[in-house]
């Protein structure tokens, strides 16, 4: 599907993406414990 008909199809309103962080216990500082991360933006934003 090009995107300028899944667009005019699609583009209203918000997508959202979860992004799974990993789990690095060997590197503590960096904070990385299996969080999830939602992201949700309008399908407008490039």
């Amino acid at each position: 599907m090009p995107e300028e008909e899944f667009f005019k199809t699609f583009g209203r309103g918000q997508v959202t993406i979860t992004i799974q962080l990993p789990i690095v216990p060997e590197k503590p500082e960096w904070n990385l414990n299996g969080q999830a991360v939602p992201l949700t933006m309008p399908l407008t934003d490039p």
